[in-house]
């Protein structure tokens, strides 16, 4: 299955320049987190912990692309909270979902250790959306990791996890 995406984010993307021939060759996309926020693709930034879960999505064998894969010269945040942002995560292939969830939960937990103490508890952020034809899911998260986390085990089966 290709990425395709609702109308009302597609005619966005197209806007931003995003050609969808590009779009056609990867299970899941992982853009700029205001990329449906703002109307000029050099007001698009990234962020690095979502930089860092394409990495992480690649590493598992996932054809994954970031808006630099897809054309656009994006400037990325790097953040000194201790937040994680993951951008927008778009899944256009089904299959890889077990593997996509199990990979973000692995990231949010892993830099939670890492970021948290006694005081701060680190928020996520992450707009997530999976196509499911012929309607695509969204959800908008900003939270605690273990609820996310929860949320996320709670879409793939148990039997399907990674």
């Amino acid at each position: 299955m290709d990425i395709q995406p609702a109308p009302l984010e597609k005619a966005k993307l197209t806007k931003l320049g995003i050609s969808f021939d590009a779009l056609s060759r990867y299970d899941v996309i992982c853009l700029p987190e205001n990329v449906f926020q703002t109307e000029k693709a050099e007001d698009l930034h990234d962020a690095d912990d979502s930089i860092h879960l394409a990495k992480l999505l690649k590493a598992s064998d996932v054809r994954c692309a970031t808006a630099l894969d897809l054309g656009l010269d994006v400037p990325f945040l790097e953040r000194r909270s201790s937040d994680i942002w993951l951008g927008v995560v778009w899944l256009g292939e089904h299959v890889v979902l077990p593997v996509v969830i199990g990979v973000i939960v692995k990231l949010i937990t892993s830099k939670q250790d890492k970021k948290s103490s006694d005081r701060v508890t680190p928020t996520v952020h992450l707009d997530l959306y999976i196509e499911r034809v012929p309607n695509v899911v969204t959800l908008s998260y900003k939270g605690d990791g273990k609820t996310l986390a929860k949320v996320l085990k709670s879409i793939v089966p148990e039997k399907e996890a990674p």
